[in-house]
């Protein structure tokens, strides 16, 4: 009986996106696994032809993007309820019967970065969200802004009625499955009577108003934005090219805090990449340790963590916490120690960055940036060293600094300023707390790929300048840091205190 062929091909279906080195990344690392594994485009102008390579014995699995994702759907064996609601697929795998299953992940980016960058809001009023747009990408915005961040009433603003309709038709066709409560909103007249948003999804080329409608939508979202006396909320732009669209330029005039598309897109990617805190938290809980784990609310990688520590065998204990809000850090360390779960060893793992030109930088951007990174670690090791001394306890803090604290990047200006900050800090606690038992260290990774470097990871001239400057040739990961985290969290380094320890493939050791 001749031998089943290797199911080994992996599609991109659609385009554009030849130029991405993502392909290339793929079997790079697939041949250092020793892997037949490849990775292709597949520009195909027929829905026929893209089916023709996912109908092959050879294949594995499929991204689909436009204009096929609409179509590729009845010539799926199934199709889960996401692609049900949001009438579109963007990601085809093999079941283990090897019929052909679609599902769609567009929403994980938006629902992702919302969590992890919207600002607290003051108010309490229910939240409304905004869809800017009415094309593809407005269902998956749609959906994440009502069925998984629970905003109350979401408003569209669109050029065109008639793909407004088609839009309310769509989401409203499964009501046993999801019901939108959805206002289109035609006029500035009309959105100067209703309540301003606090999300905004803009799912749009970045291209200028040209036309009546146009321009008509476009004053409809600068009402909005620009609402005198109304709380300034988060805008995500889906568009990826170029990095700063005009509706982001939009945003920072009006005081909103943005994220750029391609950071939806990396996030996306998240909960199956996991990142630092998730491997150093799974390490430790194999050595032995129970996990206190501090997380943003609803975190959408909070499973995966949690799978990971309880496959160890050891318990974890969830607490949820905006690392930017001193007084939620105060509440979640309240909440701790009245648990009666005292941890003796804090890692600060939390970092966030903004990837612009110096002059580009705003002050809502380096307030951003400094609030989780240094901010938030000063609070959260100011808490936790608190009740430590307080019981007379000794304990182990470990921070998560960068060799951006001493070798500047371009573009990252606040970021490094940050890490440096962290290094200072480091040496700082060590000297007030070392005599009391509490030793304070810092690692220092490399480039560590991780979704907030995914934008760096792919840029191919940045990633390439990291390959050769680092000695052993490659980007670091998060297994990397694990043994380091774990050295520093046991008795074995006891006597080490006040040091910064690099990690990165050699880079600083040249």
């Amino acid at each position: 009986m001749p031998a089943q062929p290797e199911r080994n091909r992996l599609y991109i279906a659609g385009g554009p996106g030849g130029s991405s080195i993502g392909p290339p990344i793929h079997e790079h690392i697939a041949q250092s696994l020793d892997l037949q594994w490849t990775c292709s485009f597949l520009q195909l102008p027929t829905i026929s032809d893209v089916m023709s390579y996912f109908r092959a014995p050879n294949f594995a699995g499929g991204i689909v993007t436009m204009p096929h994702k609409r179509t590729v759907i009845p010539f799926l064996h199934h199709c889960d309820d996401l692609v049900q609601i949001l009438g579109a697929c963007n990601f085809v795998y093999l079941t283990p019967s090897g019929e052909l299953h679609g599902t769609n992940t567009d929403w994980v980016g938006i629902d992702e970065v919302i969590r992890t960058w919207a600002p607290a809001p003051a108010h309490t009023q229910a939240i409304i969200g905004m869809v800017y747009g009415a094309g593809g990408a407005s269902r998956a915005a749609v959906y994440a802004l009502s069925a998984k961040l629970h905003c109350e009433t979401v408003y569209v603003v669109n050029r065109d009625d008639g793909e407004v309709a088609e839009l309310l038709r769509d989401v409203h066709t499964h009501p046993d499955l999801y019901y939108p409560e959805i206002v289109h909103v035609r006029s500035v007249a009309e959105a100067r009577t209703l309540p301003p948003p606090y999300y905004v999804v803009c799912t749009v080329p970045d291209c200028e108003a040209v036309t009546g409608e146009e321009r008509e939508a476009r004053d409809v979202l600068v009402e909005f934005l620009g609402r005198d006396g109304a709380e300034r909320g988060l805008l995500v732009d889906m568009c990826y090219h170029p990095a700063m669209t005009r509706n982001l330029e939009l945003g920072v005039k009006y005081g909103w805090e943005i994220v750029q598309g391609f950071t939806v897109v990396a996030a996306q990617f998240a909960c199956a990449t996991g990142g630092i805190g998730l491997e150093v938290s799974r390490a430790l809980a194999q050595a032995g340790a129970d996990i206190v784990s501090i997380e943003v609310p609803r975190d959408p990688a909070s499973p995966d963590l949690r799978r990971a520590i309880e496959e160890t065998g050891r318990s974890i204990t969830v607490f949820e916490c905006n690392i930017k809000d001193p007084q939620s850090i105060k509440e979640t360390f309240a909440a701790i120690w009245k648990s009666e779960v005292v941890p003796d060893i804090l890692f600060n793992c939390a970092g966030i960055t903004r990837i612009m030109p110096i002059v580009d930088t705003k002050v809502e951007d380096i307030d951003n940036v400094m609030a989780i990174n240094f901010r938030g670690t000063y609070l959260t090791i100011q808490e936790f060293g608190r009740e430590l001394l307080q019981r007379q306890r000794p304990g182990k803090i470990i921070n998560f600094a960068s060799i951006a604290a001493f070798l500047a990047q371009t573009d990252i200006s606040v970021y490094c300023s940050s890490k440096a900050a962290v290094q200072n800090l480091t040496r700082a606690v060590s000297n007030e707390w070392a005599g009391k038992g509490i030793t304070c260290n810092a690692i220092c990774p490399g480039f560590v790929h991780t979704k907030m470097c995914e934008d760096l990871y792919q840029d191919e001239e940045f990633s390439a300048k990291v390959v050769a400057r680092t000695s052993m040739g490659r980007w670091s990961t998060p297994q990397d840091l694990k043994g380091l985290a774990v050295f520093l969290a046991s008795a074995a380094s006891d006597f080490i205190t006040g040091e910064s320890i690099f990690i990165d493939g050699g880079i600083m050791g040249r």
